[in-house]
């Protein structure tokens, strides 16, 4: 066995500050640092600056200039690409000179060294190598898929495909993310869904109206506890104004009851009630109104009367506001009002589609996935839904893994050829 030589200055520094693990990277035998050590004739007697403290001086002083030429390199850099337009991180020749960069050094330094020298994060760099590369695999030059708990390029795609859909344009991205767990067409959270929207630019929200937190108001405990009946303004045709009025159920969020007509009388109000207890015929509830003299008239007071019902005013004789009948007609203006209507028959035609979807079809946000006509009549087991998700979530959990697998051999295929 050949004898190997080392530097003085290392074994000096090694008795000095009698640290066996100074020098890791040497790889020195632990018999040969404590041969060093305990036969040693150099010792420390006098209060000079030991040559170990010199070292680490010398060291955090070349530490700092690396960090002042790093710095000095990022500012150079961001002037002279300021005019250029390599300057510009969204096109798409800035990102391949900058992948081809890092292609061309990571063999001297770290990948890590160079996208901090470079000012981009870890992930900005491996989505940028995977847009200009590409994935064989996936036959798309955009693969974000980075680990197997992720979607799979093909789930990704059908998310975008219900996010743009015309079909599940009226549906807001909860309901939407409960609809495709309940058909087990798309099983993720709702954190993936808003993720992969942000990632593909998707903007699903209208402009036109401001959004508006509503507080906790009045809370049913059971069906038929309370009900809401508030009546509402809308447009068609040139000037043309109906009048639209609900009865929504506290507990289910359901519409009851509801009526369209051309006038703003007690009348229509008395025809819904009537037309909402046919749904309900023994409804013995409260019945929560604002003061318009259309409720609060001869014709609807009696008929409450004679039932044994008590209706209250809100924000008089009680503090809650008429605000969950209120939150249906913004829903319905801002999902199903979009474009002008021509005439009475198309307004009634579309608001009859509105009741019946939103009673039916589209899962509520408030419910945690149910519609509003299967909490009315208690068909919805949220348990049972539970358990048949988790069941469900470890099969995709298992289609993603191999999906990525494959994609991780596509990846060494093409590096490979590299």
């Amino acid at each position: 066995m050949k004898y190997r030589k080392y530097d003085p200055m290392v074994k000096k520094l090694i008795i000095e500050s009698r640290n066996r693990k100074l020098f890791p990277e040497m790889n020195i035998p632990r018999t040969t640092i404590n041969y060093w050590l305990n036969h040693s004739k150099e010792l420390v007697t006098t209060d000079k600056i030991s040559t170990y403290e010199v070292a680490l001086k010398n060291i955090d002083k070349e530490l700092y200039k690396e960090k002042a030429r790093s710095f000095i390199m990022k500012e150079c850099m961001k002037h002279t690409f300021k005019n250029s337009e390599f300057y510009d991180y969204k096109s798409k020749k800035t990102r391949k000179f900058i992948i081809d960069l890092i292609e061309d050094y990571k063999e001297i330094l770290a990948i890590k060294e160079i996208i901090d020298c470079l000012g981009i994060s870890n992930s900005t760099y491996y989505r940028w190598r995977s847009e200009i590369l590409g994935c064989t695999y996936n036959d798309n030059k955009k693969c974000s898929v980075s680990r197997p708990s992720q979607l799979t390029m093909e789930e990704q795609r059908k998310l975008i495909q219900f996010a743009n859909s015309k079909q599940f344009k009226k549906f807001s991205t909860v309901s939407l993310m409960y609809y495709c767990k309940r058909k087990n067409l798309l099983n993720c959270s709702l954190e993936s869904w808003y993720k992969y929207l942000r990632l593909y630019g998707i903007d699903r929200k209208n402009k036109k109206f401001k959004k508006i937190t509503y507080r906790n108001g009045l809370r049913a405990k059971s069906v038929d506890e309370y009900w809401h009946i508030d009546i509402t303004e809308i447009k068609y045709g040139t000037n043309n104004k109906a009048y639209l009025q609900l009865v929504v159920d506290n507990y289910s969020r359901m519409i009851v009851g509801w009526k369209l007509s051309l006038n703003k009388r007690m009348e229509l109000t008395y025809k819904t009630l009537i037309k909402s207890f046919k749904l309900s015929p023994n409804f013995s509830g409260k019945i929560i109104s604002d003061k318009g003299t259309e409720n609060t008239g001869e014709v609807p007071v009696k008929l409450l009367l004679g039932r044994g019902i008590r209706q209250l005013i809100a924000k008089k004789d009680i503090r809650y506001s008429n605000s969950m009948v209120e939150a249906v007609f913004r829903q319905l203006k801002q999902k199903f009002l979009i474009k002008a209507v021509e005439s009475y028959q198309v307004l009634y035609r579309l608001l009859y589609k509105f009741v019946h979807q939103y009673n039916t079809v589209i899962p509520h946000t408030m419910l945690l996935g149910a519609t509003p006509s299967e909490t009315y009549k208690g068909e919805f087991d949220r348990d049972i839904f539970i358990k048949e998700f988790k069941a469900n979530k470890s099969e995709v959990f298992n289609a993603r893994k191999l999906s990525f697998k494959q994609c991780q051999k596509c990846y060494k295929k093409h590096w490979a050829k590299c």
